[in-house]
């Protein structure tokens, strides 16, 4: 699939995320120079959900896992982000910090303060914060993510619009509506 998706669209900027829990040092050096290989821009290094296999926790940590690459190197070659809460507590991201990625991409962020908070703490790092798409399909996961879509569905396309203004970069995500995020990417947006 990852040699699929970059042969379909050979010019867009692909970043596939690595889930460590489960995997050693050296599965993760073999997925990532593959990544490379492949030409995909970045990994996002994350701790990921408990193995449904049954797979024991390897120890491996996201943030110790992005510094042990840069010290390989591998950061000259492809982009590593980590993940960052959509309200961090600033006292306790330092590991994340020390880690030095290109980046994080956010939790599902709500307000465009999330956002702004973001950014102001986070200067230096590029930062991607994940908007949920307002609709019916996606309520359920709104609840999950204890979201209140109302907050932002009545000016969706602005709300994107300024949260890429102040990012430069914006993921969209939905889960359950792909047929509507499809229609609202397909709309001119004024």
């Amino acid at each position: 699939m990852e040699k699929l998706s970059k042969k379909k669209f050979p010019d867009l900027p692909i970043t596939v995320s690595l889930r460590v829990r489960d995997k050693n040092e050296k599965e993760i050096s073999e997925f990532v120079e593959n990544c490379i290989a492949i030409g995909f821009s970045g990994v996002l290094i994350l701790m990921g959900d408990p193995s449904q296999t049954g797979k024991a926790d390897s120890g491996q940590i996201p943030s110790a896992t992005v510094k042990r690459l840069r010290e390989q190197g591998v950061d000259s070659k492809i982009d590593l982000f980590l993940s960052m809460s959509n309200k961090p507590n600033l006292s306790k991201i330092g590991k994340k910090l020390q880690a030095n990625p290109k980046g994080f991409m956010t939790q599902v962020v709500q307000n465009i303060d999330q956002v702004k908070n973001l950014a102001e703490n986070l200067k230096g790092y590029l930062i991607i914060p994940i908007i949920l798409f307002p609709s019916q399909k996606n309520e359920k996961s709104a609840k999950f993510l204890n979201m209140d879509l109302a907050e932002y569905s009545q000016n969706f396309d602005k709300f994107v619009k300024d949260v890429h203004e102040i990012t430069g970069d914006v993921l969209l995500t939905s889960p359950n509506d792909f047929t509507g995020l499809n229609e609202f990417l397909e709309t001119p947006i004024n």
